[in-house]
């Protein structure tokens, strides 16, 4: 099975997707986090990994809301926040509960970042399959997973193109 998560940074600062290669839950727009505007219909639907998933990221530090759909997860940080310091939590969370059996071992990152032309939002390709290491931080609680250096790389030649949502 491919181990494989896409970090897309938003054009707006404080909003980033994870995009992964195992389903996350079978559900759409699962709302967490203090400021989070989404809501389920049914919540005795939500499978409790969905549950689990959105607990633990709606507690990360600097987390205000965020959504979980199948193979997707959206959050944005405060403004007082910086990636840099969220970002290793958010993925080594992510890395713990849905690729466990990558621990101790590396993951596959891609990264793109924002450009906008005109009307349109270009993401620009940082990396592409690129093998990170997946180690525990200060205590075995915390599982870090550090991807802010590969957002600095040079861009490559993918280039995609997608309006801008509303």
């Amino acid at each position: 099975m491919n181990n494989h998560i896409k970090v897309i940074q938003h054009p707006n600062p404080t909003c980033r997707s994870y995009h992964v290669s195992r389903e996350l839950g079978k559900v759409h727009g699962y709302g967490f986090g203090v400021e989070s505007d989404l809501c389920v219909l049914n919540e005795k639907e939500v499978e409790q990994k969905v549950k689990d998933l959105a607990s633990v990221m709606g507690a990360v530090p600097g987390v205000v809301r965020g959504s979980i759909s199948l193979y997707e997860l959206s959050v944005q940080i405060g403004e007082a926040f910086e990636w840099a310091d969220v970002s290793p939590l958010i993925m080594g969370h992510l890395v713990k509960l849905v690729f466990p059996d990558c621990i101790g071992k590396t993951i596959e990152v891609s990264v793109a970042t924002p450009h906008i032309l005109g009307s349109h939002f270009l993401s620009i390709e940082r990396a592409n399959h690129v093998p990170v290491d997946v180690t525990f931080g200060i205590s075995d609680f915390n599982l870090i997973v550090d991807v802010e250096s590969l957002f600095k790389l040079p861009e490559i030649d993918t280039v995609t193109s997608s309006k801008p949502s509303a």
